[in-house]
């Protein structure tokens, strides 16, 4: 009895041109053996390395001029780019500002940054300030009482508050032990935006929206479950011409649409500062600082700097910015 044939997506055989084809065992290819030999560990260790190798190898030492940050601007084609959490810096890199981006308390995230500079030489960077966020949208008919007034930073600092109360309920029933800071503050910032508008579908009713700052990037899928639950949100009301009474303005466990919070933290700082793969980065001088003494570097580069995400200049790959 013939048994029929069936492809991987679902048809025969039978339904194409290869209906007389019949698989036999001898069609089936094996696997090439390997041979031990073949399979030999041919590396060499680091001290059978000729003088010559090692000059040949080895990248140039950084000359005493390339520690003088102030003087000199840091030229680096990145290759590999990670996030890492930590404290924040106790100081801006460059010392004509003095406050830093982002949270100064508790835990942050840091960027790393990997690569090489226009000299040969291995640069780690470290990246601070940048803060994770998500959309969310207003339902369709709702709008933020006082926007475009005075009152709207303080509604938008009750919504702050509100939120930062949700996640550190969140944070606290997630936490295995029960512990954690009260007084931690896991919403940084809240923003209205009323000039966006959501590219889903050709005509869409989304156009404001609660840009929110988080401390952490795992923040963000916690701040989304919520929103999307719904909640009693300050100030989000019902746009005069939608509501019956002043009232019945008040949104009352409100479900608010998600954009953009899917978005990996690494991959939203390069769309945000337009880095592309592989590309040159430049740190103007007197904006990063350079980590002197062997007790602050993490890792084996000749170079680790520190520098705020705001002074970074991103190349597009064109002209003196295409060499490799």
């Amino acid at each position: 009895e013939d048994v029929l044939k069936r492809l991987r997506g679902g048809g025969s055989f039978e339904d194409g041109p290869y209906e007389n084809f019949d698989m036999e065992e001898e069609d089936i290819i094996e696997e090439e053996s390997v041979s031990a030999e073949d399979n030999a560990d041919t590396a060499i260790d680091f001290e059978d390395l000729t003088e010559e190798q090692k000059s040949r190898w080895m990248r140039p030492p950084v000359p005493k001029s390339a520690l003088d940050s102030d003087s000199n601007d840091l030229n680096l084609q990145w290759l590999d780019i990670d996030m890492i959490s930590g404290s924040p810096v106790k100081k801006n890199p460059n010392k004509k500002k003095g406050k830093i981006p982002g949270s100064n308390k508790g835990q942050v995230p840091i960027l790393r940054v990997f690569g090489v500079n226009d000299k040969g030489h291995s640069v780690a960077a470290y990246i601070h300030g940048y803060t994770p966020y998500g959309y969310f949208a207003l339902p369709p008919g709702y709008e933020l009482e006082g926007a475009g007034t005075k009152k709207e930073s303080d509604i938008l600092g009750k919504i702050r508050t509100k939120l930062n109360g949700f996640l550190q309920n969140a944070n606290i029933r997630g936490n295995r032990n029960g512990k954690n800071s009260n007084d931690a503050n896991l919403c940084l910032a809240v923003q209205y935006i009323s000039d966006h508008k959501s590219i889903m579908g050709y005509n869409t009713s989304h156009t404001k929206f609660l840009k929110v700052y988080v401390a952490m990037p795992t923040m963000v899928p916690t701040l989304k479950r919520l929103m999307e639950e719904g909640m009693d949100v300050p100030g989000i009301v019902k746009d005069k011409q939608a509501a019956s009474g002043y009232d019945e303005r008040e949104a009352r466990g409100v479900s608010f649409q998600p954009f953009e919070c899917n978005v990996p933290f690494v991959l939203r700082f390069m769309i945000d500062q337009e880095i592309t793969g592989a590309g040159w980065l430049t740190f103007p001088k007197a904006t990063y600082s350079l980590r002197h003494l062997s007790k602050e570097k993490q890792t084996h580069c000749q170079l680790e700097v520190d520098i705020c995400f705001d002074e970074v200049i991103a190349h597009k790959p064109e002209g003196e910015w295409n060499k490799v």
